[in-house]
Parts: C-alpha cells; sequence; structure tokens
C-alpha cells in the first residue's frame, strides 16, 4: 500500500488530483479485498494503438486497459466489455471507471468473483445504488449473502470514522 501512496504522491505533481485519487482509491480497495487489480485492469505498453491490443487475451468481463504501466501514471485508457474495444477515447480515469461500471449494470453482466468485493463496495458506497437483496457477484457454491461481510466491515469501518 505504501508504493501506492508513494506513486500517488508522484503523480498528483503533474496530473488533475482528483483523477490521481480516484485511481490510487480503486488500487487501495482492490488491495483491501486482497482482489486481483489484472482482471480490472489490462496492462499495455503506453505507445499501444487500440488495434494492436490483442482482445484475446482480454478478459471477458468489462475491462479498464491501462495504457501505461500503471492507472496512476497512464495517459489514456480504453474499455472493453466481452474481449471487444468498445471506447478506445478515454483520457480521464474517472469517466473509465464510471464507462466499466456502467456496463455491467446496463448490460446486467454478473461481478467476477475475484473482483466481487470491491465492485460491491463500489457499487453500494460511490454510485449509491443498494439494492435490499440480492448481489451482482457471480453465484458460488457457498451460501451467498445480501452484502458481503468484507464490504459491510469496510462500510462500517468507514461510517464510524466519518463520525468522529
Amino acid at each position: 500500500m505504501e508504493s501506492i501512496f508513494r506513486e500517488m504522491s508522484q503523480e498528483c505533481l503533474h496530473k488533475n488530483v482528483d483523477d490521481v485519487n480516484i485511481a490510487g482509491f480503486l488500487q487501495l480497495v482492490l488491495k483491501y479485498f486482497s482482489e486481483r487489480e489484472d482482471q480490472m485492469f489490462y496492462k499495455v505498453d503506453q505507445t499501444t494503438l487500440p488495434s494492436e491490443v490483442d482482445c484475446a487475451e482480454l478478459p471477458r468481463t468489462p475491462c479498464i486497459i491501462v495504457c501505461g504501466s500503471s492507472p496512476l501514471n497512464a495517459e489514456y485508457f480504453l474499455l472493453s466489455v466481452d474481449q471487444v474495444l468498445v471506447n478506445s477515447h478515454i483520457t480521464i480515469f474517472s469517466d473509465a471507471v464510471r464507462l466499466m461500471f456502467a456496463s455491467y449494470h446496463c448490460l446486467n453482466i454478473s461481478y467476477p468473483a475475484d473482483q466481487g468485493a470491491t465492485l460491491e463496495f463500489l457499487q453500494r458506497c460511490l454510485f449509491k445504488i443498494n439494492p435490499e437483496k440480492g448481489s451482482k457477484v457471480e453465484k458460488s457454491a457457498r451460501k451467498q449473502l445480501a452484502v458481503s461481510p468484507k464490504v459491510l466491515s469496510l462500510i462500517n469501518k468507514i461510517s464510524d470514522y466519518e463520525w468522529m
């Protein structure tokens, strides 16, 4: 986590602070839930053109393609859904996140299990979508709760902090 904070400090000198904060926040949430970053962010070289992206390597779920070594220092982003590039002109990270999230909801795609807690946290805390029952996380053999205990725990910790 220290490396993410360090990179955020460096990038704030060159880029929009809000965009750096969102990119850093999302990476920190993924780390907090011990979820894989490579399914949400597929990294390619900064000079890669959209036509050069190997779509067969992309996940089937909505994915942000980061043109650079990190979401914090990338100059532009692409969005893929079902291994197809659907937007290749995204210059603001927060726009890429909103488009990815909208793709899940508009196309009724379940969250992959290895990103489920992060995406559910975004859904409930940032996008304020709070269904009373059910979850968009892929079904597993285990009993599924309405809200992941890990997500609920983080929401409670944040709300406790806000009241202090």
